[in-house]
């Protein structure tokens, strides 16, 4: 199964809908092909900021898995809680913590931190 590569977007359609795009390969990075719709119907089910977070949350996913693996970003994707768990393990088994960050330790550790403290937002 090969999935459509560059940069995903987003786009408002209407009122309603948002388009998630990528580029277009026969006619180059200009212009975008149309990957998915997220078209929730009209009665209100949701509410147009979720409608919008929906589509960032798709894009987004689909970026940062093929900045990892742009040939495979499905297994990214299938993989970010084992690799997520590892890393905090490490962390936790070298009993590294926030205050470790801001003194002298190694910086991978410290990048290792800085990784799990964005994911956890």
């Amino acid at each position: 199964m090969e999935y459509t590569k560059g940069k995903w977007a987003r786009e408002e359609v209407n009122d309603t809908m948002i388009c998630i795009l990528a580029p277009d390969s026969i006619t180059g990075e200009e212009t975008y092909q149309y990957i998915a719709e997220i078209d929730p119907c009209c009665d209100e089910r949701f509410a147009p900021d979720e409608i919008e977070a929906n589509a960032h949350l798709i894009a987004a996913a689909v970026n940062a898995c093929a900045s990892v693996n742009p040939d495979n970003p499905i297994a990214v994707a299938y993989s970010v809680k084992d690799m997520y768990e590892a890393l905090q393990d490490l962390l936790d088994e070298y009993q590294i913590t926030e205050a470790d960050t801001e003194i002298n330790v190694s910086s991978n550790w410290v990048k290792a931190w800085q990784a799990l403290a964005k994911a956890e937002g």
